[in-house]
């Protein structure tokens, strides 16, 4: 009998039993579910832009910076990378690693859990975004074979002319 009459009632919360403590909203779980599915699909909508090529990583970290901006914060930064086209895998990798040792960070294992959140915190006075942007800057060689071989521009002369 006593099942019977727990399977027809209501669920209640100790709030609402004892009266003086204010209760949250019986829909409270569902309006907390749906800002995080919102915050997911604008992260997801960013990511998809950068993907496709629309934006770009810096767009992306921009607009992150701002108010409106607030669920790219928790973008992770590899995730971030291999959402670009212009970052394979291994060059992803390298990123991260360059922006650890530039901080002369040790936690190794959390590298790929750090996310725009990390970088743009104000507590390091911009030396994680500093770090960030030298690590994606590309790097171009000056010609194939430097520094070992010189450029093939380069004129070699004869002794005797070099004086001219």
């Amino acid at each position: 009998m006593t099942s019977q009459i727990a399977q027809d009632q209501e669920p209640t919360t100790a709030a609402q039993t004892s009266g003086d403590a204010p209760s949250r909203p019986a829909n409270a779980i569902v309006e907390l579910n749906a800002a995080r599915a919102a915050a997911q699909e604008i992260r997801s909508e960013w990511l998809t832009a950068v993907t496709i090529g629309v934006l770009t990583i810096h767009d992306l970290v921009e607009h992150a910076a701002a108010p409106e901006g607030r669920p790219l914060m928790r973008l992770p930064l590899r995730r971030l990378l291999l959402a670009s086209p212009d970052f394979t895998i291994k060059e992803a990798d390298r990123i991260l690693k360059h922006v650890s040792d530039v901080l002369r960070l040790r936690d190794d294992d959390r590298r790929n859990q750090r996310t725009v959140q990390w970088l743009l915190d104000d507590r390091t006075g911009c030396r994680r975004f500093m770090a960030w942007m030298d690590a994606i800057a590309p790097r171009e060689r000056p010609w194939s074979g430097w520094p070992a071989t010189p450029s093939s521009t380069t004129t070699v002369g004869k002794p005797e002319t070099l004086g001219r």
